[in-house]
């Protein structure tokens, strides 16, 4: 029996659309493909490749590649389940061979009877997921299709919290205000959307909506003096020219972080902001925290680090793994004595120094016998501060560094600066 959830039944109307639309103009006509825009269509394109692979390659060569990283594309992955109703294809890990009796959403609702209960036409399953990629439970939409008695399926979030949204998480309020302006922009056009989010009335505390053309400028904002303003001049406190990366997100939105002044404090503190692009445009809104102060520079080491790590993890989330590992091992990564090391698995993973790089942390030991391995592991989300004797790279001595350590998608992020009077 299908559970109704309060608010989405307009979600599941408009997606019924989408897949009747993308029915009549998908196969075997010259009609573009769909893009993430159209996140039903995109999902329904999506299970069709992964139909394909099997019905080419087989279901053990479409198992292994849906198992991988290689297959993630954004929130959309591929799921296989087995005759038996285990799931034996997914990127993560520990989701498959799991019982079947534990697919019960953070609702209460067991969703299990409907995703196996979809026949070779396919069909559309709701229910409350994890979304890996925000960390939060969403509301995920899945398509799944019956092929030789096995479930092939993916599915798209609509970042719905299950749990009434609360500002003490301050990612999952932020992304859900933004998704809040695109379904403004959506119903009822730019122009209105504009007009709103350039007013006060748009304001939630420290939230507020700002809207960016396709040419760079500023148009929606409640700030007047915000407005229209020249796109070079998106440069914070700090020297961090930010406007690239912010313009550079895409339709499955991104986080961007930068020193940015809060209309609530009248302070100039670290903000996270989480921008989507739709049609060209770019929709956003941002939190802060860890209060920077104004000026920040150099001449404010502590402060200087916070944020430099806080790139480091934004690097990470924008590039991925493989490309952001690359540049913390570079020469170019480093800022005078600051760079940024990745601890992964109790070691070393990237450092400029390449001698460094595979070493475990556990053991690490600075001149005055302080074994400080083990509080550099310990750091959390909430990150913390580990004071040590190591050697400056800039200065060649061994000094007293403060490093920030973060932990961030399993990984720990380190940068520090130095006591030169050491």
């Amino acid at each position: 029996m299908s559970k109704v959830i309060t608010g989405v039944s307009v979600v599941v109307a408009v997606v019924a659309l989408a897949v009747a639309v993308f029915a009549l103009t998908s196969g075997g006509s010259d009609e573009p493909a769909p893009t993430k825009a159209d996140r039903a269509a995109y999902t329904v394109a999506y299970v069709d490749e992964l139909l394909r692979r099997y019905e080419d390659d087989g279901l053990d060569a479409t198992i292994a590649y849906y198992n991988s990283q290689e297959s993630v594309d954004g929130p959309w992955y591929g799921i296989i389940i087995d005759e038996n109703g285990y799931t034996v294809g997914h990127p993560r890990e520990e989701i498959r061979g799991r019982d079947p009796n534990l697919r019960v959403d953070a609702t209460g609702y067991f969703y299990g009877d409907d995703l196996l209960g979809v026949d070779e036409d396919g069909g559309w399953v709701d229910y409350v997921f994890l979304n890996v990629a925000t960390g939060t439970q969403q509301m995920k939409h899945t398509w799944a299709v019956k092929r030789d008695g096995l479930i092939f399926a993916s599915g798209w979030y609509e970042r719905y919290i299950a749990a009434p949204l609360s500002k003490s998480d301050p990612a999952a309020y932020t992304i859900a205000y933004v998704d809040e302006v695109l379904r403004r922009y959506e119903e009822d056009g730019l122009d209105a959307t504009i007009a709103y989010y350039s007013s006060q009335e748009s304001v939630d505390g420290p939230w507020y909506g700002f809207i960016i053309d396709e040419n760079g400028y500023t148009v929606g904002h409640p700030r007047e003096e915000i407005r229209g303003r020249d796109p070079n001049l998106r440069v914070d406190a700090t020297g961090y020219f930010y406007g690239d990366d912010l313009l550079g997100v895409d339709e499955d939105g991104g986080w961007v972080s930068y020193v940015f002044l809060n209309p609530a404090t009248g302070q100039e503190e670290m903000k996270h902001t989480w921008a989507v692009k739709r049609d060209g445009v770019l929709f956003g809104s941002g939190w802060y925290e860890r209060y920077i102060g104004a000026p920040l520079g150099k001449s404010d080491p502590a402060a200087f680090t916070v944020a430099f790590v806080e790139r480091a993890i934004d690097r990470y989330d924008r590039e991925g793994r493989e490309a952001s590992f690359a540049y913390f091992d570079s020469g170019e990564s480093e800022d005078g004595p600051w760079y940024v090391s990745v601890l992964e698995d109790g070691r070393i993973a990237t450092h400029p120094t390449e001698s460094l790089r595979g070493a475990e942390v556990a053991p690490l030991t600075d001149l005055n016998g302080y074994n400080f391995g083990p509080d550099l592991l310990a750091a959390t989300e909430e990150g913390a501060w580990v004071t040590y004797v190591f050697r400056n790279r800039e200065s060649g001595r061994d000094e007293r560094k403060h490093s920030w350590v973060v932990r961030h998608d399993g990984l720990l992020f380190v940068s520090g600066w130095y006591e030169r009077d050491y």
